[in-house]
């Protein structure tokens, strides 16, 4: 149920509409879909062709003349601290830890929320808790990261829609967060669970003409089942089919479609219980014709006289044109060993390497479509390897912070 934070939006104006909230479905497509309307240009792609997407427009009067722009700043008018910051903003915390104060957005009685937060000030405070719905709930320091210390608390929380803040204090100053004082919405718990949501693989995977099963785990502690159970696919609604278990164990629901186009794609879940229509946000997926899993490195560490081992499996319509492993930016051709490129075939490579940590990913490509195994541009972390006469690093394969809703081959072993 991890899924994209929902973005809140701010338009400032001359002809922006005071007080004027919107009803339209935003997302960021509706930039380009604002830009597309202005000047008379067609869609870059499928997101903003998507008739639901708001082109932003509902927002703006231009039936009046413009009043001259206000010159003065609105951040100075703020009262401001840099003492408590959410984790995105206290840079290089992003690459190391949740780039939001709440993780997950949404979800059920059972799901364990984080609340996260970065304190810059260089006295350990005597007061550190998450305000929620109005009660204190003390956070514990993790790590640092970027200069910061970060602050986490995690917890359940009953059905229903809560607020949340963060309080700080040293005994002599104190800082909240947000600074205007007015809380964070979040999260939305509903009276039951989603979980295990999977589209295609667990790598939400899926290829061109071939059946793509989107399937989640509904568990009701009350026993009740749901009456809708609706797939959202880039905003198209699909009913989800029951399958096996229980719902106060755990049931399965289900949606397969082989009619999904190439390309990446938004997966909603939308849930009723009978309590009230429960919309849970985002995830993505893609489709494919080719790609790349169980990519390793064998072993992940040793000196400079061991021979690694770089494979990783194909999947495709057609052979493989190219399938690389590129070792600190370098390509080095992989060669096939088993296998068919419709059921999965494989190729390896074998080297040795100098001292140091390195880098590794893989691409291929059918020369139509390519695939890279992480995403490119990020790369996997190692194998680590010692000069002559060393002893033997202890090290795993380390993947690069996975993109929300996706998932990596693997992780080291």
């Amino acid at each position: 149920m991890g899924s994209p934070a929902r973005a809140p939006l701010l338009v400032i104006s001359p002809y922006a509409k005071p007080g004027y909230i919107s009803a339209d479905r935003g997302e960021f497509a509706s930039f380009d879909k604002f830009i597309e309307a202005n000047f008379g240009l067609p869609s870059l792609g499928e997101r903003d062709a998507l008739s639901r997407t708001s082109n932003l427009m509902d927002f703006f009067d231009f039936s009046n003349p413009a009043n001259p722009p206000n010159t003065k700043l609105i951040e100075p008018l703020l009262k401001y601290s840099n003492v408590l910051l959410p984790p995105h903003d206290a840079t290089p915390v992003r690459h190391d830890g949740p780039a939001t104060t709440l993780l997950p957005q949404d979800g059920g009685p059972n799901t364990p929320f984080v609340y996260t937060v970065a304190y810059t000030n260089k006295t350990p405070p005597a007061v550190h808790d998450v305000i929620v719905d109005g009660h204190p709930i003390t956070m514990t320091a993790e790590k640092k990261a970027g200069g910061s210390q970060i602050y986490q608390a995690t917890t359940t929380l009953a059905p229903g829609n809560h607020r949340y803040s963060f309080r700080f204090s040293d005994g002599t100053s104190s800082w909240t967060l947000p600074v205007n004082n007015v809380p964070y919405y979040g999260p939305m718990v509903a009276p039951f669970d989603l979980t295990n949501v999977i589209a295609g693989s667990k790598y939400r995977v899926c290829q061109t003409g071939e059946p793509c099963r989107i399937s989640v785990t509904y568990t009701s502690p009350s026993g009740r089942t749901p009456t809708v159970a609706n797939a959202l696919i880039d905003g198209a609604k699909y009913p989800m089919t029951p399958g096996r278990g229980k719902v106060t164990t755990g049931k399965t629901y289900y949606y397969t479609s082989s009619s999904l186009p190439q390309g990446g794609h938004y997966l909603q879940l939308e849930f009723n219980d009978g309590s009230g229509l429960r919309d849970f946000q985002e995830v993505e997926f893609s489709i494919t014709p080719v790609r790349l899993h169980e990519s390793k490195v064998v072993p992940s560490s040793g000196h400079t006289s061991t021979v690694f081992t770089f494979s990783t499996v194909y999947t495709g319509p057609a052979a493989a044109k190219y399938v690389d492993v590129v070792v600190d930016g370098v390509a080095h051709p992989l060669s096939y060993v088993s296998g068919s490129p419709q059921a999965g075939a494989t190729y390896s490579t074998t080297m040795s390497l100098p001292a140091g940590t390195h880098t590794s990913a893989f691409t291929a490509g059918d020369g139509t479509s390519a695939w890279s195994n992480p995403e490119s541009p990020r790369v996997y972390t190692g194998p680590k390897v010692a000069a002559a006469g060393q002893p033997v690093p202890r090290w795993r394969i380390i993947a690069p912070p996975p993109e929300p809703g996706g998932e990596y081959s693997y992780d080291g072993s």
